[in-house]
């Protein structure tokens, strides 16, 4: 007997989030020398950009690119805990304004999907003693990645950093606190959609 599986369509919108340290950075898929649409290394020739690919103009924005690499990093982590999902696909932020190596991107979609449905369940934190399921759920357990700040240890592609006497410079992992992007859940499941779709292709 096969096991049916609700699958979910997830986008979440940057606009009216904020943009200022350390609640900077929006959501990164991939660190930023894994995305191939930034065309970045973790290093640097002596004399410039190794040729074909970039790095941030500054700390700055390469702290920002990690700000957002963690928050989806927490994402995924946070729509694991009440149960693991059985498909996390379809990821893409290329809907909206696509990000660059020193911007992020104004848009992020994908698609999670349970086989447990019924073990799919988020406490209501804005109505003690209820139960959030389904969409809903999905949705919550987004907006409190967004609300909230974390204080990690992460990898920051820094134009500054010296790894040897070559001057090649790279990532380095940093103590980085990641600050929040909405002021509250209400705000941050704003900007989320949930919507329950059929399958996928």
């Amino acid at each position: 007997m096969s096991i049916a599986t609700n699958f979910y369509r997830v986008t979440i919108l940057s606009s009216g989030l904020s943009t200022v340290t350390p609640g900077n950075g929006f959501i990164e898929l991939l660190r930023a020398w894994e995305n191939p649409n930034y065309n970045a290394l973790p290093s640097k020739a002596p004399n410039g950009p190794i040729p074909g690919t970039d790095i941030p103009s500054s700390v700055l924005n390469g702290t920002s690119k990690a700000r957002g690499n963690y928050r989806w990093h927490q994402i995924r982590k946070n729509l694991s805990l009440a149960c693991s999902p059985s498909y996390f696909g379809d990821q893409t932020d290329q809907l909206g304004t696509p990000g660059t190596i020193d911007n992020p991107p104004t848009r992020i979609d994908f698609t999670v999907g349970y086989d447990r449905v019924g073990s799919l369940q988020v406490y209501d934190d804005l109505n003690p003693g209820a139960i959030l399921v389904g969409a809903a759920a999905v949705k919550r357990s987004i907006a409190i990645v967004l609300a909230n700040t974390y204080n990690v240890v992460w990898d920051v592609l820094d134009p500054t950093f010296d790894v040897n006497s070559h001057r090649i410079q790279g990532a380095r992992a940093v103590a980085l606190t990641v600050g929040a992007l909405a002021n509250n859940l209400t705000a941050a499941e704003a900007v989320i959609t949930v919507t329950q779709i059929t399958g996928i292709d």
